[in-house]
């Protein structure tokens, strides 16, 4: 997913295994971000701790941890869903 701007508003492009361009708005995926990154650092670090496991509240924050973990979202139109892998585990977070 790359980022871009559609109807003055920021989105996400995906291309990746699609024959056409998806966007997605980005207070649609930033309102899903928190719980991604909860189950991705739990896969990362073996833990089923989820509670006990901290993500910053803030946006910003949120996405200098995807970018420091290397997480690569993939949109699921067809689901729909954000998907990642961490370790081999595919996690899905339903939009």
């Amino acid at each position: 997913m790359e980022g871009s701007w559609t109807n003055n508003r920021p989105n996400y492009r995906c291309r990746q295994g699609h024959h056409r361009n998806v966007f997605i708005r980005e207070d649609k995926v930033a309102e899903h971000l928190g719980a991604l990154l909860i189950r991705a650092v739990a896969a990362s670090q073996n833990r089923s701790d989820l509670e006990m496991i901290d993500v910053p509240r803030a946006l910003a924050g949120q996405v200098a941890m995807c970018r420091s973990m290397g997480l690569t979202f993939t949109y699921q139109p067809d689901i729909p869903a954000l998907v990642t892998v961490v370790r081999g585990e595919s996690i899905i977070i339903m939009m």
